[in-house]
């Protein structure tokens, strides 16, 4: 399923509904039936794991600390197999490729997660493409993670999983990000068709926002650098100068009939420094009935652009309304205070295990050198309206990010 119907209700003394079909690009939407992950951290291994007794180690373990093994089963529908690789410490650089002699109709996800099962790196592996990794931290129990592509019947799977010890470790590297709201003229974001519009305004947003332009581009700046107030990520905006080294931008603007925002790619541990992201504000007209604050559109608009730089540096969706890269949520989530936090990973990501995104942030850009920014609160006034209209608005409605849309074919 493409498509997914959601109800917005009225509020205030309004008695009536309205309706609008939103294509919810997460891909939740495409997951269909998959069941929802406990986002409880879990109590004990989960089904389906094989130790690493019952692997195939084909080279043993040498004095270099080389390690090869088997990684062969059978997956269906909607199911997943983990294997314990055994323990391994920082600088061990683990490859998972499909043996040349594996003929495959179709790549399958390959995953590692640590000990917690935590996700460490995802990719998909078919014959000449491996998954590659060297670890951060040590782990005392190293999982591979093996389902099929989310609407793939499945099927058998034979890879081979190397281990080599020492290797350099990756040094995490600051990243600066532009909030571009001066419009743009053909900009291609995730491979798709340019598109070019005018600088950011307020009226896109509603009539009762127009003439809050500069107050929203200030809110905006302040949440999203709170967002990131622990870690090496420097916010600036378009009024600033450019920045003198690379830089990614995220744009506010345009419009589109089911996103509010989409990004180049989820980029594993932030290899690539220049990318772009852009934040659909006419999209957001979508949320209008609600009777929104100017604060509260802003939190909107704020969570939506520090999601879409998430993937930027890395991260991929998760199923808890408190989390930033969450896709679950419904609107009241989306226009209040959210953050990075452990949490369940989306079903199409993989079907069990974690994203610790503070976690893969200080890793991938390090902890924040020159003091903190603004804390995220909702002012009393506004929490108090929300609760108000809280008990009168229960639909649940999905967050439309479009960066993990057929997160599995983009390659293909």
């Amino acid at each position: 399923m493409t498509v997914q119907q959601r109800n917005n209700r009225l509020v205030g003394s309004f008695a009536f509904l309205v309706r609008r079909s939103l294509t919810i690009a997460a891909t939740l939407a495409l997951a269909g039936c998959v069941p929802p992950i406990d986002p409880a951290p879990p109590v004990s291994t989960p089904t389906g794991v094989v130790s690493a007794a019952d692997l195939v180690d084909v080279a043993g373990t040498t004095d270099t600390g080389a390690r090869v093994l088997q990684v062969r089963g059978t997956v269906g529908r909607n199911d997943f197999r983990l294997f314990a690789l055994g323990s391994s410490v920082r600088g061990d650089a683990w490859t998972l490729d499909a043996v040349p002699s594996f003929l495959s109709s179709q790549p399958y996800v390959v995953a590692l997660f640590d000990a917690e099962f935590n996700l460490l790196r995802r990719d998909l592996v078919d014959p000449g493409r491996p998954l590659s990794h060297v670890l951060r931290e040590g782990t005392d129990q190293l999982y591979a993670g093996v389902m099929p592509i989310v609407g793939s019947a499945g099927g058998n799977f034979d890879f081979v999983a190397r281990r080599s010890a020492d290797q350099v470790v990756p040094a995490p590297a600051a990243q600066t990000v532009v909030l571009s709201f001066e419009g743009a003229s053909n900009l291609r974001v995730h491979r798709r068709t340019g598109i070019s519009f005018a600088p950011f305004d307020a009226a896109m947003l509603g009539e009762s926002y127009r003439g809050s332009t500069e107050k929203l581009k200030q809110i905006i700046v302040d949440l999203v650098r709170a967002d990131y107030r622990d870690y090496d990520v420097t916010i600036v905006t378009s009024d600033d100068p450019t920045p003198a080294g690379p830089y990614s931008t995220i744009y506010f603007g345009a419009s589109d009939d089911g996103l509010l925002g989409l990004a180049d790619n989820v980029d594993p541990y932030n290899a690539f420094r220049s990318q772009n992201a852009i934040i659909f504000v006419g999209s957001f007209r979508t949320f209008e009935p609600m009777l929104l604050t100017v604060d509260e559109v802003g939190y909107m608009l704020a969570n939506v652009a520090s999601h879409e730089l998430g993937h930027l540096l890395g991260l991929y969706h998760t199923s808890d309304a408190a989390d930033v890269m969450d896709t679950t949520g419904s609107a009241w989530d989306l226009a209040s205070n959210q953050t990075f936090i452990r949490a369940a990973l989306e079903p199409t990501v993989f079907l069990t295990g974690f994203e610790d995104s503070p976690t893969l942030l200080l890793q991938t850009v390090g902890p924040r050198k020159d003091g903190s920014a603004l804390p995220r609160a909702l002012s009393a006034e506004t929490m108090r309206k929300r609760a108000l209209i809280s008990r009168r608005m229960k639909e649940q409605v999905s967050s439309p990010c479009g960066t993990c849309l057929h997160l599995d074919e983009s390659d293909h």
